[in-house]
């Protein structure tokens, strides 16, 4: 026993990036999932994932305003995420689905958006309360 704690005792999978024009290894991760066997396919894009979130986090922030909240409560805070987060899924849909997103403006993507919400209903769907007080 060492003095941080009992070896683990379940197998572990290691994962090793060793690209063909260096001379040694550059990246390393461990997986230690003993209920469950990962293959190899799924243990590299597991590890890979990683840099989509980031990715994907980055284009929030720069592009819709992800970070931009100056508000104080934490149903504000909530919807603004949940509505940045609605755009940048909106966004990812129309490139797939092979539209010109790359000429869409921020304010065609607000309308477009807008428009969508409207279809789904008053009610926002994470805290159910109405999007707008029309009185």
């Amino acid at each position: 026993m060492s003095s941080r704690g009992p070896l683990p005792v379940a197998p572990g999978q290691l994962l090793i990036e060793w690209p063909n024009n260096e001379s040694a290894p550059i990246k390393y991760w461990l997986a230690e999932l003993p209920s469950e066997a990962l293959g190899l396919r799924r243990f590299v894009r597991l590890t890979k994932g990683r840099w989509r979130i980031e990715q994907d986090y980055r284009e929030l922030k720069d592009e819709l305003g992800f970070d931009h909240f100056e508000g104080r409560s934490w149903t504000g805070w909530h919807h603004h995420v949940t509505l940045a987060s609605m755009a940048y899924a909106f966004l990812v849909l129309e490139t797939v689905h092979g539209k010109k997103t790359a000429r869409m403006t921020l304010p065609a993507a607000r309308r477009a958006l807008q428009a969508l919400l409207i279809r789904l209903g008053a009610w926002c769907p994470t805290c159910h309360r109405l999007w707008h007080n029309s009185s």
